[in-house]
């Protein structure tokens, strides 16, 4: 999975460009590079897919805050693989793109998608050919307009859009693409009954590669884990998740000691259930009264590669954030819960050599480093932000947190970002896991190492490590008098 996402106008940011893959993706940067900034644009791209631009725009602190220095309109576009299709009887690389502007609209000054398209390319021998697209445009004051385009039968296949696998196979492109303008028209009428949704959340069900973006970006979970939230006893509820900021460990936890693996995989999650994708997946007809009727059955759409993780994922998870809780805190054997008999709250048990331990005697970093376990090993997104996590941690912990989310990001493609400015951390980090963030005239630079294959000779043939030549000037990204 590889997400490239641009910004324009958004808080301090005028312009960048942030290439993720699943994996570890690493900023690093100077104080006032645009770090925390790319993360908040993240989580503002997550709340504009999932509750709409006023909202989206109301979490990120208002209008005055959300628009750079001034400027009364902001961007978002994404381009990505869109795999290989059939264009021009010929199959060929296709990508999809996405754009939209936010900027406050209408009589009421409230903030709105104004202008959104969704497009799908080929790369054709002959050249680029659109596909498929999707515009709709709010001019200020007005109502909501919008246009569609589907190319000629003879340039497409059927495997143009996922959605028409639930076409009769005996159906003709004609056909299809008849049944589809229909599909359209009733795509349009969604959106003037509900305009403050994104076109992108509703092209979901149209392929399975834009849902898949979709749901990267809808799920993401920014941690900023606190260890007095953490520590706070939680009421008991049918439900097992732990939130960004680490409340409701204690929940998760006794789930995995009771091997009770329903209410991990129930918890409530609005990232997958507040806009569920339906698609149909049969169609009945039927006289009634003497006219023919059309029943739509309508199924959800199911995603197994972001599905909430299995019982026998599960299974060996409190395993492994014993294991690993206990090898960076010594004393420290094991996790448990418990309940407070005066409120009936649950509350997290450290235990070491017998004798136990409230959370409130043991220190920050062993809290914050069970909460990150847990938020690794029990996982509910895609997509985990995470800044600055060696706030706390013991550099042995830095170390193993990279290792940590290497091995588990190999077999669920998940996408890590982290912000850090730790030597340690980046001492653990290889090459093509950092992106290197640096201020510019022409926006914020997000980049690999620009003189990557210079940096890894050095690393094979010295006792150097990457965050010894960060520190040292030789990667760009540190503070200079020319910044």
């Amino acid at each position: 999975m590889e997400l490239k996402i641009q910004i324009k106008n958004f808080k301090s940011i005028q312009s960048a460009t942030i290439p993720l893959k699943t994996g570890l993706n690493i900023l690093v940067g100077p104080n006032g590079s645009g770090k925390s900034c790319i993360c908040s644009a993240l989580a503002f791209l997550h709340d504009l897919l999932l509750h709409g631009a006023a909202q989206a725009v109301a979490h990120a602190g208002g209008p005055k805050t959300v628009y750079h220095r001034g400027r009364r309109q902001l961007q978002f576009r994404i381009v990505h693989d869109y795999g290989k299709r059939i264009c021009r009887n010929i199959k060929c690389p296709f990508w999809f793109e996405w754009s939209a502007t936010i900027s406050q609209s209408g009589k009421d000054g409230i903030a709105a998608i104004t202008w959104e398209e969704f497009s799908v390319y080929a790369n054709h021998p002959t050249g680029k050919v659109r596909m498929f697209q999707v515009t709709s445009h709010r001019p200020k004051g007005k109502t909501l307009r919008f246009k569609t385009y589907l190319c000629d039968p003879s340039d497409y296949g059927k495997d143009l859009l996922s959605f028409w696998s639930m076409f009769s196979s005996r159906d003709n492109k004609s056909r299809i693409s008849k049944r589809f303008r229909k599909h359209l028209r009733d795509f349009v009428a969604y959106f003037k009954e509900v305009p403050d949704k994104s076109v992108l959340v509703q092209a979901a069900f149209l392929d399975s590669k834009v849902q898949e973006v979709v749901r990267y970006l809808q799920s993401l979970n920014e941690y900023n884990i606190l260890p007095d939230v953490a520590r706070s006893p939680t009421e008991q509820l049918p439900f097992a998740v732990m939130r960004p900021d680490g409340e409701g460990a204690a929940q998760v936890i006794h789930a995995l000691e009771q091997g009770d693996y329903y209410r991990i995989e129930s918890a409530s999650n609005e990232a997958t259930e507040e806009i569920p994708f339906f698609y149909v997946s049969r169609v009945r007809r039927q006289r009634l009264h003497g006219r023919r009727l059309r029943f739509y059955h309508l199924d959800l759409f199911r995603s197994e590669r972001f599905a909430r993780p299995r019982g026998r994922v599960l299974e060996k998870a409190l395993e492994s954030i014993q294991a690993e809780l206990a090898a960076g805190v010594k004393p420290i054997e094991a996790v448990a819960t418990a309940i407070d008999q005066t409120s009936g709250k649950r509350y997290l048990l450290f235990q070491s050599a017998g004798s136990e331990f409230r959370p409130e005697e043991v220190s920050d970093g062993t809290v914050k480093w069970l909460c990150i376990l847990v938020s690794i090993y029990v996982p509910h997104s895609p997509l985990y932000v995470l800044e600055e996590p060696e706030n706390f941690l013991h550099p042995w912990m830095q170390q193993r947190l990279v290792a940590t989310m290497r091995e588990q990001a190999q077999g669920s493609d998940t996408i890590f970002l982290l912000t850090s400015h730790s030597q340690t951390i980046l001492n653990a980090t290889e090459p093509r896991e950092m992106l290197v963030v640096t201020p510019s005239a022409k926006g914020t630079r997000v980049q690999q190492i620009p003189n990557r294959d210079e940096i890894e000779k050095i690393l094979a043939e010295s006792e150097f490590r990457l965050g010894d030549l960060w520190v040292s000037g030789a990667i760009s990204g540190v503070p200079t008098h020319d910044e």
